[in-house]
C-alpha cells in the first residue's frame, strides 16, 4: 500500500510525549510504500521547535505538581500520581512510567526520570528525523492546480500564510496520485479525516483518507 504520511504522523513518530507515539512507530516500521513533500517536511521544520518546547515545559509542569502537591514521599501506584500529569502529556506518562517502573517507588525517582526526558526531548526527537527520512520517498509537485486549489479553500482547508498547510499538502498527495499510483493519506487530524473527508475526495483524485490508528 502507498501512503502519503501528513506532517502530524511525522510529529507523532519522532517526539515520545506524543499521543500518536506508538500508532506512528508502528506504521513507520510497516511495509507501506511511504511518501511526503517538499511542504511537509517544510512544515515539520516550522513547528519542530514548537512542539518541542511545548512538551518540555507540560512535562516541567507535571514534574513540579508531584514535586510540590504530592505530599507522599512513596507513591503506592500510578493512580496516586495521574491527576499531576498535564493532559497535554497525560496518555504517555501513565504509560511510560507504568511501564518503566515496579510500584511503589520513591517520589524523588519519578521527579529525576521526569527531568531526564525533558533533556532528552532536545536531540531524540531530531535523531528520529533522520530515521524517518530513510524510510520516505520525498516528492515534488510541479503543477498548482488551481482549479482544485479554489474548490479546497471553498470548503475551508486552508495554507497555511499561503505557503504550506493543508491545502498544499492535500494537493502534493493528489499530484502523487495522478502519477499513476492508488495513494491514501495518512493523518491525525480529525477534520481531514472525518468531517470534510467526503467533500475533499469529491475534489481530488485521492483514493482514500485514513486516521493514522486505523492501521493498527
Amino acid at each position: 500500500m502507498t501512503c502519503f504520511v501528513d506532517t502530524n504522523v511525522i510529529i507523532g513518530y519522532c517526539f515520545a510525549p506524543d499521543m500518536h507515539h506508538i500508532p506512528a512507530v508502528d506504521f513507520v516500521n510497516s511495509k507501506n510504500e511511504l511518501i511526503a513533500s517538499v511542504n511537509v517536511i517544510d512544515e515539520w521544520d516550522s513547528v519542530k521547535k514548537d512542539v518541542e518546547e511545548k512538551k518540555i515545559d507540560k512535562i516541567s509542569e507535571s514534574r513540579e505538581k508531584i514535586r510540590k502537591e504530592c505530599l507522599s514521599e512513596k507513591i503506592k501506584n500510578i493512580d496516586q500520581i495521574e491527576d499531576y500529569f498535564n493532559n497535554y502529556v497525560s496518555d504517555f506518562l501513565f504509560e511510560i512510567i507504568n511501564e518503566k517502573f515496579d510500584f511503589p517507588i520513591k517520589k524523588m525517582e519519578i521527579l529525576r526520570y521526569l527531568r531526564t526526558l525533558s533533556h532528552e526531548l532536545e536531540s531524540i526527537p531530531y535523531i528520529r528525523y533522520d530515521e524517518i527520512q530513510e524510510k520516505i520517498e520525498i516528492h515534488k509537485r510541479e503543477d498548482e492546480y488551481p482549479k482544485e486549489h479554489e474548490k479546497l479553500s471553498e470548503i475551508g482547508i486552508h495554507s497555511r500564510n499561503n505557503k504550506g498547510g493543508d491545502r498544499e499538502i492535500l494537493l502534493d498527495c493528489h499530484d502523487c496520485s495522478n502519477n499513476t499510483r492508488d495513494i491514501i493519506f495518512v493523518t491525525t487530524d480529525g477534520e481531514l479525516n472525518d468531517t470534510k473527508k467526503t467533500e475533499i475526495l469529491e475534489i481530488l483524485t485521492i483514493e482514500d483518507i485514513r486516521e493514522l490508528r486505523s492501521f493498527n
